[in-house]
């Protein structure tokens, strides 16, 4: 294989390293908490795994003394189980780090009506833990609780309020404590505005909230706050997908002072998936906004979406490819969808600017793959120079397992470049149960520190390395004891 056969393993200089050590060494990396953060993408990719064998170490990291550990832990024993968060687990968190795992299990849509339920039964819930609770009641579609609500309602921390009365208003179109907390914010002073309006285009960022919408346009226009938290208040508005936050966005791109300033704005509406069909106020004398708002008009109409995006990214701005890949995420043509993401590409077989993003639209088909973009991977382990597309291609193969895992590592298994070729191992010691004996001799090459690969890759390749040699309980009685 590539020339990486026995006799090129006993010429090598990882020989000497012993794969079982190297493999608990690559995986124990993940435990060892780094204040870069690099131990968090180890865990992140043994997570994707999904191996019920690994519960032993997310249990033990549980106990952690390490909250970033603990963390980690809560929310890879969910996706074990395909479930959601454990409210007894997170319940033993410490607050901050129980609002953490909140947003990261909502943000993963791992919740349900226990948690939702447990969280009120916290000995001492935090309002931040009640205010999350009611968002998770709302979106489950539960019956509100006002009890919970009118506490929020009477809380000494005015965000607390504001927020409460933009849900009560929402909810029950009672409207009286949200006009109340509007007055009390247009009184208030610069610093405790600003903090107002951070703490509502958080939330609102993520569970759209049409009552907010008083607040965020005076955000939006106060000129007072910097560009980034005005503009951050009309995306939020963007998102309740209602009138008045498209009415928000429109007068916000009229008021714009600049052609930078309206491309942003073109962008975060494609990426909302805003639907208007004025766009008058981003098209201007730059050729980017001019694309932008063919291409954002045709979410509307549905016509031609495929051919306005392809002259957007023909513009080679990294705006247009933003918009672009949005416009495909939003767009309710399926098939219009996969004609954006192939031009995409396949562009990125001659453009090395676009070969970043083919991992992000590799993720979109879930591991089932149309002949379109198969001939495109195909394509690309065959052209010269062209490593880079080939590691973004076969690390998102990596991460999706899908059913032609195997076909797709064995065009790069005898590529010249020595990165595509672990990789290419890597997934096929994935992908089968048993591997042949010179496949099984190039894994442990991987597992013992060869083949140039990341620290993620090299904890999966020693995870399967111990798993192909029946020594993944051993691995972990080690690993849980250095823990």
């Amino acid at each position: 294989m590539g020339g990486t056969t026995s006799s090129g393993l006993a010429q090598g200089s990882y020989i000497t390293t012993d794969p079982y050590e190297a493999s608990v060494a690559a995986i124990t990396r993940g435990i060892q908490v780094r204040r870069d953060g690099s131990n968090h993408n180890i865990l992140l990719a043994l997570r994707q795994l999904e191996d019920p064998r690994l519960r032993p170490l997310f249990q033990s990291m549980f106990a952690s003394d390490e909250p970033s550990l603990r963390i980690d832990a809560l929310l890879a024993l969910a996706e074990l189980d395909q479930r959601s968060v454990d409210p007894f687990l997170l319940q033993q968190l410490e607050p901050k780090e129980r609002m953490l795992a909140l947003m990261a299990a909502i943000s993963l849509e791992r919740f349900d009506e226990n948690l939702a339920r447990g969280i009120q039964n916290f000995p001492q819930p935090t309002d931040v833990e009640k205010t999350m609770a009611i968002i998770m009641a709302i979106r489950l579609e539960m019956e509100l609780d006002r009890v919970l609500l009118d506490e929020l309602l009477e809380a000494q921390d005015p965000a607390t309020r504001l927020i409460a009365a933009v849900l009560l208003n929402d909810e029950t179109g009672d409207a009286s404590s949200l006009e109340l907390e509007v007055s009390n914010y247009a009184k208030m002073d610069l610093p405790r505005r600003i903090m107002m309006a951070s703490a509502l285009i958080d939330v609102a960022s993520w569970h759209p909230m049409p009552g907010s919408l008083a607040i965020l346009r005076l955000a939006a226009n106060d000129e007072e706050f910097s560009r980034s938290l005005r503009l951050a208040a009309i995306d939020s508005a963007m998102g309740c997908e209602c009138e008045h936050g498209t009415t928000l966005w429109s007068e916000a791109t009229k008021l714009a002072e600049s052609s930078g300033n309206r491309s942003r704005l073109g962008v975060a509406a494609i990426e909302r998936g805003l639907q208007t069909t004025d766009w008058s106020g981003i098209s201007d004398e730059r050729q980017l906004n001019q694309r932008l708002a063919s291409a954002g008009s045709s979410l509307v109409d549905g016509s031609d979406v495929s051919d306005r995006v392809t002259e957007l990214v023909q513009i080679k701005h990294p705006l247009a490819l933003q918009a672009a890949l949005a416009i495909a995420e939003q767009t309710r043509d399926r098939d219009e969808a996969i004609a954006i993401w192939t031009m995409v590409l396949r562009n990125s077989l001659n453009d090395a600017r676009l070969q970043p993003v083919a991992g992000r639209i590799l993720k979109n088909f879930s591991g089932e793959y149309p002949e379109q973009i198969i001939a495109i991977i195909q394509e690309a382990s065959i052209l010269e120079d062209r490593e880079t597309l080939g590691e973004v291609i076969l690390t998102a193969i990596l991460e999706d397992n899908p059913p032609q895992a195997e076909r797709f590592a064995e065009l790069y298994e005898d590529h010249h470049d020595r990165t595509l070729r672990s990789l290419a191992i890597v997934i096929k010691a994935r992908a089968q149960p048993a591997l042949a004996q010179d496949e099984m001799e190039e894994l442990t090459l991987v597992a013992s520190g060869g083949g140039r690969i990341s620290r993620q890759i090299r904890a999966i390749a020693g995870w399967l390395w111990l798993s192909h040699n029946d020594k993944t309980d051993q691995a972990m009685m080690e690993i849980m004891g250095e823990s």
